[in-house]
């Protein structure tokens, strides 16, 4: 290979390297995403059992309840698709990353434009994958919701084992004195700011 080649190929893979960090990223909120909305489906579904079950039948909370649980399901399919693309799109730039890497190793030829097209199908994929996310979350705000209050919540809500521990408290810094102050304590006759 020559030098430009060895330019080209490095410049490929580490194309394909960002591309598979950029999907892994993405994969990561919508699976944040789904997990939010499957914790509000449960809340949901509770509610509306509890409604229906109470002596309290009052049709238009049940009706609301209903609906509410419709457009979170719509939502949920959306996140959910989106999430099975950006599976399927990481997995296409890691082998289009992997046949850069055996183009490396051995001088086949045929590697490079399988690679291109792989590719070019996670690039198209990962439109696709982040389009449906964001479908679900232009639904959320035609709704009222906004996103950083959805995403706060997605992660106030994520089970303990997956948030990051707490950090210790910092024990108080002790208070500094003056020597002046120092000075009063030890010598009561000296006149304070209260005595005049």
């Amino acid at each position: 290979m020559s030098i430009e080649q060895t330019n080209q190929l490095i410049l490929l893979i580490l194309n394909a390297i960002l591309m598979v960090l950029l999907s892994a990223l993405l994969l990561g909120g919508a699976w944040t995403r789904q997990q939010a909305l499957a914790i509000e489906l449960k809340r949901l579904r509770r509610r509306q059992l509890s409604r229906s079950q109470s002596l309290d039948k009052s049709l238009p909370g049940l009706k609301q309840t209903r609906q509410q649980r419709q457009q979170l399901v719509q939502r949920y399919r959306w996140t959910h698709g989106g999430m099975v693309m950006l599976h399927c799109v990481l997995l296409l730039f890691t082998a289009s990353l992997l046949a850069l890497a055996l183009r490396t190793l051995f001088p086949i030829n045929g590697l490079i434009p399988l690679s291109l097209g792989l590719f070019a199908l996670g690039t198209v994929g990962l439109l696709l994958g982040a389009g449906c996310v964001l479908v679900d979350l232009a639904q959320g705000s035609a709704l009222g919701e906004s996103l950083g209050a959805s995403l706060s919540r997605a992660v106030g809500r994520l089970p303990a084992s997956l948030t990051p521990l707490p950090t210790e408290p910092r024990s108080p810094q002790p208070k500094l004195r003056s020597k002046l102050t120092e000075s009063k304590l030890a010598d009561p006759k000296l006149p304070t700011a209260k005595s005049g």
